[in-house]
């Protein structure tokens, strides 16, 4: 089923009436749409392996929409998932085997019933904007995702729509930076909006999402009794929220990221909240809920203290140190994630459950577990022979890290003399450091590249797959913004999913042997590599106009100085192993 609806700007074509959102908000976006009606396929992700499903939206190739998944699975050799050799779990992208098709305001899918959601707006889409109650025909009823859309100021929501947002990503409308208003048509039955524009449940009882544009204070209604996860996501102009007695759940993420939020002010008679100098707590003051984004300084939590929730410091782009008591025994998930500033965690002598390096690394007790290198802190990172593991996430975003030494007694680890992190006998890279610039070659020794192995070194510029290596793992080199060519060699019979996603610097990618098996088809390999084209030796098979949603070309190696393609087509020879 395919369908248009076109109109021109100024006007609402929509059989709808929309209504103002405004006084002071007089553009709407028109509506020029076209859609297909599409199934959702998961036959890549096999029942029993995968440990959760994370949907990322939509990423333009060309002038197509793609489809994706992030998925977290235990085994890389399923050609699924993967874990690198510390336990932490790489994410990598699963295409659906439907596409998307855009218009000039809206992304979306339909379902098998011919329901539209909408997963993603223009970026350009600026003013106030109405969403539509059909799309090609198809009522919508759900909004998974509106961004980014960094002009967009206000939306009404039509009164079909049951369901925003989804459990495993941020905020509806967290990328929309400049929102200041939601608002709901009146005969909705599940949603309603506020006179100054936040959204809520029907009954106002909880508070879905706070617009990312407004700014200041802000005091939750006093009928609000739980605030939705991500519900204040993106908010980076909000300074302080007033949580009243009446609020009894608070979901994850609630307030992150906040990056200008310096105080969460909670009801003395709150029964389940409490908060200590502006910094959420439970109302016994035993779990840190969430220390505010904003604040700039070395933090030490107060002492009745003993459990650091999911996220508790997360984003806190500004905090440098902490200093963690004796009472403390759990740190969860993500507590440190994105302190980018982040240069020491001190940990009392006298805490039975956690210790801490003279340089502020945090292990384990007995250290036989690295639990969390700080991200902020640059240079090289020591493991002591006595480590046996290295935690999840430990070295997550540590963009800042340039080299790992590995004690010669280590039985587990070891590193090489330019301070890549391998197995003891070096049959397999744990770890690049993310923060280590230049190129690099592959070790002679092995004969594959693990999931995540790369993944997010923005700094390495190229690197030499010798003719051994016969598999590339899933999002191997992810995000390598870095990366302008790579060649392919002849012995690689498998390349994994998302293995060169998100690397938008990559301009040529040079094959030297047949199309690996089932990679043509695979457009995660090269999701969001734009400017990419494949190039392969004449004589060898498998290749098609496109390989992974890039274009494809002839490399005829023959004669370098006229009739090579070249990366970035500057009449330079292309990259030769």
């Amino acid at each position: 089923m395919k369908g248009k609806e076109k109109g021109k700007s100024g006007a609402i074509t929509d059989n709808q009436t929309c209504r103002r959102i405004a006084a002071d908000m007089q553009t709407y976006v028109a509506v020029g749409l076209m859609v297909a009606c599409l199934t959702w396929s998961a036959s890549r992700v096999r029942a029993g392996e995968v440990r959760s499903v994370n949907i990322v939206g939509f990423v333009k190739s060309g002038d197509e929409i793609v489809t994706g998944l992030v998925v977290e699975d235990p085994d890389s050799q399923s050609g699924s998932l993967d874990t690198t050799g510390q336990g932490e779990v790489v994410h990598h992208i699963v295409p659906m085997q439907d596409r998307t098709l855009t218009s000039a305001e809206f992304r979306y899918t339909t379902d098998t019933a011919g329901k539209a959601t909408i997963n993603g707006c223009d970026r350009d889409c600026s003013g106030a904007l109405c969403i539509p109650n059909t799309l090609g025909g198809c009522p919508v009823v759900s909004i998974s995702g509106f961004g980014p859309c960094t002009k967009l100021i206000g939306v009404t929501i039509p009164d079909g729509v049951t369901s925003i947002g989804n459990p495993f990503s941020p905020g509806a409308f967290s990328d929309c930076t400049r929102l200041e208003k939601i608002f709901v048509d009146d005969k909705n039955l599940a949603f309603s909006g506020s006179a100054d524009g936040v959204l809520f449940n029907k009954d106002k009882t909880r508070l879905v999402c706070y617009p990312a544009g407004k700014a200041g204070s802000y005091a939750i209604p006093t009928n609000v009794t739980s605030v939705g996860s991500s519900a204040f996501s993106g908010c980076s102009r909000l300074t302080n929220v007033t949580i009243p007695r009446s609020v009894t759940n608070i979901g994850w993420y609630a307030f992150s990221p906040c990056a200008a939020l310096t105080a969460i002010t909670v009801d003395e008679a709150n029964p389940n909240y409490g908060d200590v100098d502006g910094v959420l707590v439970s109302k016994n003051h035993t779990v840190l809920i969430k220390y505010p984004e904003g604040r700039d300084r070395n933090y030490t939590p107060p002492s009745g203290v003993t459990s650091f929730s999911i996220g508790a410091f997360r984003n806190c782009t500004r905090l440098t140190g902490v200093t963690m008591s004796g009472n403390i025994t759990n740190i969860g998930r993500d507590a440190f994630s994105g302190c980018t500033r982040l240069e020491r965690i001190v940990v009392d002598d006298k805490n039975l459950a956690f210790s801490s390096s003279a340089d502020g690394v945090l292990f384990n007790k007995d250290k036989t577990t690295l639990v969390c290198y700080p991200l902020g802190k640059a240079g090289s990172c020591a493991i002591p022979g006595n480590v046996t593991k290295i935690g999840e996430r430990a070295f997550s975003g540590c963009t800042r890290l340039e080299k790992i030494v590995v004690a010669d007694r280590n039985l587990t680890f070891s590193s090489s003399a330019d301070g890549v992190l391998f197995n003891k006998d070096k049959t397999r890279i744990i770890l690049y450091p993310r923060g280590k610039a230049g190129s690099y070659v592959i070790p002679m020794n092995m004969t594959s590249i693990g999931s995540g192995t790369f993944s997010g070194c923005t700094r390495l510029t190229g690197v030499t797959i010798h003719a051994r290596v016969s598999v590339i793992g899933n999002s191997a080199f992810a995000d390598c913004t870095g990366l302008t060519s790579v060649t392919i060699p002849g012995s690689v019979t498998r390349i994994g999913m998302g293995a060169f996603s998100g690397c938008k610097g990559l301009t040529g990618v040079y094959f030297k042997g047949n199309a690996p098996h089932g990679s043509s088809t695979d457009d995660s390999i090269l999701l969001g590599c734009r400017k990419a084209i494949v190039y392969y030796l004449p004589g060898t098979t498998g290749w098609g106009k496109k390989f992974s949603g890039r274009p494809t070309a002839p490399w005829k190696l023959d004669a370098p100085d006229k009739a090579q393609p070249t990366a970035g087509g500057d009449g330079k020879p292309a990259p030769q192993q």
